[in-house]
């Protein structure tokens, strides 16, 4: 009895291949962390403060956008 891997083969997943981001460094990873953190914790507790906190992490952006341009 044939199995279907005898009559299909058996191949890997493709794997996904991801941009790499030139200059991205330890301080892109930690600011990208935090941001996932605030983020996080903001949605288990909607409330003022930590709608505060998440936006100032959102400074992500500005940290790439350094390192693109210098």
């Amino acid at each position: 009895m044939k199995t279907s891997e005898d009559i299909f083969g058996f191949s890997k997943p493709k794997e996904r291949k991801r941009n790499s981001i030139p200059g991205w460094n330890a301080k892109c990873e930690k600011a990208w962390l935090d941001k996932k953190k605030r983020r996080n914790q903001y949605a288990r507790n909607p409330t003022i403060n930590n709608k505060i906190e998440m936006n100032r992490a959102a400074a992500f952006k500005k940290i790439l956008q350094e390192i693109r341009e210098g």
